[in-house]
């Protein structure tokens, strides 16, 4: 024979040898998404064809594809098992080709076969079909095969894990989840540590537990899948309310926030975030005005802390206009609005919501500034016009803030005005629910 017979001889024998061995190098996450429904029906029919005194020669013969494909079959119904519709035949010992039958057999086959790497390999499966009850008996059965033999390996932590869930009937993901958070550990980390395929759904349910009851260090650990459950939808309201609650507004992260405004909006409405609790809704509002704020007094501490002061009672904030030094800052206090721009460092306006349409031009506040009476005037002079002038220099942040406490109700309204007229019905205003003597009393 020539050398070049020879070689073209040898050729299919050596690419076989060569695909045995790579095959040995192929990763289980890469096996468990392989479509074997050919080779599971032909193997099934030869294993239904076997007496149950050759399986154990039969076992013996089988290479590691084969093994793979024997777990395919068991995780498979018995439509693709066997390639009939469910109904396998007999075998020569006139065993059933019942399901029942069908699956006795492939499991005394898995157990003569078992290995290191079947239990790596079940645990790959389990990332992926961990809901499917068949899957928690090849599990239970891994893991008892690892407990015998004494194998350490990091699968087998969650192969424990899995059957110690289900004998509590409790959910895996939590116990994973549960866990992360006991070490504080990096959610890529922990799975690397037990070979989890991170883009399996056990993976990802364990995420949504992990981060539905993590603390801070939690959040900044493992910020970028927080930011991948926002984006792609998947941030349930359980997580998100976790999230807002369990943080102070100034620990929030700013790259989640965003997130999760640009993927929901602010929840100014009511009707926004209806799946969301109204005590947190009103919490991470409030971050969005501190928010506001930052960026719109990043130079002017003074009145970032006059207004940071207020977050409780402010319903709404935002820009009108472009974001230069003709844009308005509009702070929304409900029955009344507060007016900044940026040119005027010192003063801010006040005016009712009703006016606020009036006074505000294209080009700004449409009045003649020089003017509007001040917070000043208000207190001291019982003096009130259409707009208001707040001044933040020295004295001039006690004015305002005293008029603004009025107006919200914080404090009792003293000027001379409401004086006059609680004395005249001190049943009525500051003086309500006071005996005639100590509403005079006030005056």
């Amino acid at each position: 024979m020539t050398p070049v017979k020879e070689w073209k001889h040898k050729t299919p024998i050596l690419r076989k040898c060569i695909d045995d061995i790579a095959g040995q190098f192929r990763l289980p996450r890469e096996i468990v998404h392989e479509d074997r429904s050919g080779e599971i029906a032909r193997l099934t029919g030869e294993i239904l064809g076997l007496r149950d005194d050759d399986l154990p020669r039969y076992a013996v013969k089988m290479d590691g594809r084969s093994v793979e494909t024997l777990l395919f079959a068991l995780l498979a119904g018995p439509d693709r098992a066997d390639g009939s519709g469910g109904d396998g035949g007999s075998g020569s010992d006139g065993s059933s080709g019942s399901d029942g039958a069908r699956r006795e057999r492939l499991e005394r086959l898995l157990e003569l076969r078992f290995s290191r790497r079947i239990v790596v390999l079940i645990c790959a499966f389990y990332a992926w079909r961990y809901e499917d009850g068949e899957m928690a008996c090849l599990a239970e059965s891994a893991a008892g095969y690892a407990a015998g033999r004494g194998l350490d390996i990091p699968q087998v932590h969650m192969l424990k894990l899995a059957v110690g869930s289900r004998g509590e009937a409790k959910d895996i993901a939590e116990a994973l989840a549960a866990e992360v958070v006991g070490e504080d550990s990096h959610l890529n980390s922990f799975f690397r540590k037990y070979d989890l395929d991170r883009e399996s759904p056990l993976a990802l349910a364990t995420v949504k537990k992990t981060l539905a009851v993590c603390g801070r260090k939690g959040y900044t650990l493992n910020e970028g899948w927080m930011l991948r459950l926002i984006r792609a939808g998947e941030a349930g309201p359980e997580i998100l309310e976790h999230y807002i609650g369990s943080l102070d507004e100034h620990d929030y992260s700013l790259k989640i926030n965003l997130a999760i405004i640009e993927a929901r909006g602010r929840p100014v409405s009511p009707d926004d975030w209806p799946d969301v609790a109204a005590r947190y809704k009103q919490k991470f509002i409030r971050w969005c005005f501190l928010k506001e704020f930052q960026d719109y007094y990043a130079a002017n501490y003074v009145k970032l802390r006059f207004f940071t002061a207020y977050l409780p009672h402010i319903k709404n904030a935002g820009l009108m206009g472009e974001a230069d030094a003709s844009g308005m800052l509009v702070v929304d206090f409900g029955e009344f609005v507060v007016l900044d721009t940026e040119g005027e460092s010192d003063y801010s306006y006040l005016c009712e919501k009703d006016v606020f349409a009036r006074v505000w031009g294209d080009q700004g506040l449409a009045v003649e500034k020089e003017k509007i009476l001040g917070a000043r005037e208000y207190i001291l002079e019982d003096a009130q016009d259409q707009l208001t002038r707040l001044s933040f220099h020295a004295v001039g942040q006690l004015y305002a803030k005293e008029m603004i406490d009025i107006l919200l109700g914080l404090m009792p309204d003293v000027r001379a005005s409401q004086r006059i007229i609680a004395s005249k019905n001190p049943r009525q205003g500051w003086g309500a629910g006071l005996p005639p003597d100590a509403a005079d009393a006030l005056i």
